[in-house]
């Protein structure tokens, strides 16, 4: 299990190192975040080889737990042989002292690589804190660009609009609208013109009509005058 880890572990940092060594364009939104996610992959990785590597330290002190009981198990049996007042099954003791030979060399062996597997966690928890420090400060970075984003983009949207009034203001509409008033103007004046003239020309029309209607009545009048002379004269003795 030991080489196995050992494996991992040298694949991991390899990795690992790669990933916190590597140059970044922090100007550029899309490598962040690929950045981030490669980031986040090996932290994984690492969550996975650091329960791996404490795994290995528990069995590796339930195997000394084992041992450390058997031990004390054929201890027992020996003293119990030791101290029966039978001198003549004492024999039978020195399987026992052999198998607990065996298992303090197994137990200083097993106590040697715990204190490796131990280590080896120590190294996994340093690279973990290293490498989930380094996901958080990219996450900051992130952040701090997608607010930059969102500044400039109201920026470029409130310049497009000043652009756009800019250009409304300049377009030479005062221009046009002066030249049509002008033209109102003209138009304007002309019509007046026209219309005194046609007044002019209605007035002229009445003035005739009234001479006429004024000649009818005087001639009308003298008719009657001399109606009523007529009259006077043929009344009167001859």
């Amino acid at each position: 299990m030991i080489s196995i880890l050992d494996k991992f572990r040298t694949f991991t940092f390899s990795n690992l190192h790669s990933l916190l060594d590597a140059a970044i364009d922090l100007n550029s939104v899309e490598a962040i975040k690929q950045h981030v996610r490669d980031l986040e992959t090996a932290h994984r990785d690492m969550l996975a080889a650091l329960a791996g590597a404490k795994g290995n330290v528990s069995a590796l002190k339930a195997q000394t737990t084992a041992l450390e009981e058997r031990i004390a198990d054929l201890t027992e049996k020996i003293e119990i042989l030791l101290s029966d007042g039978d001198a003549t099954n004492d024999h039978y003791a020195d399987p026992f002292g052999e198998q607990i030979g065996d298992s303090e060399e197994e137990l200083a062996a097993l106590d040697e690589e715990i204190g490796g597997a131990q280590a080896q966690v120590a190294v996994f928890e340093k690279a973990e804190g290293q490498i989930k420090s380094k996901v958080q400060q990219m996450h900051g970075e992130l952040r701090r660009l997608a607010s930059m984003e969102r500044v400039a983009a109201a920026k470029e949207k409130a310049a497009g609009a000043l652009a756009g009034a800019t250009a409304a203001l300049s377009s030479g509409v005062d221009g046009s609208v002066d030249s049509v008033k002008a033209r109102l103007q003209q138009r304007a004046g002309t019509a007046d013109a026209t219309f005194e003239q046609a007044v002019d020309r209605l007035d002229a029309a009445g003035g005739a009509e009234a001479a006429v209607k004024k000649s009818i009545g005087a001639s009308k009048v003298a008719e009657i005058r001399a109606r009523l002379a007529a009259q006077k004269a043929a009344a009167q003795p001859a």
